[in-house]
């Protein structure tokens, strides 16, 4: 298994709810259900593909996947 570091692209806005969790869980997750991440090569691509000319400013946070956890179910 390849050890690459993956990337997300997120609005300066969905970050001030990380500071204040801890959990980085973006806006699109509630709506796919997956976070939607990509490899170096291709970070600009998407963003100049996805975002449109209204988003001035985007985070590129980066995501180690031996980091990642499954979100707990509430019951």
């Amino acid at each position: 298994m390849e050890n690459d570091l993956y990337f997300c692209l997120i609005e300066p806005d969905s970050w001030k709810s990380v500071t204040q969790t801890g959990n980085f869980i973006p806006d699109s997750f509630g709506e796919s259900g997956f976070i939607n991440c990509y490899l170096s090569n291709d970070v600009e691509t998407v963003a100049n593909t996805t975002y449109t000319d209204e988003t001035t400013e985007l985070l590129l946070v980066v995501i180690d996947p031996f980091r990642i956890q499954k979100k707990k179910k509430k019951e």
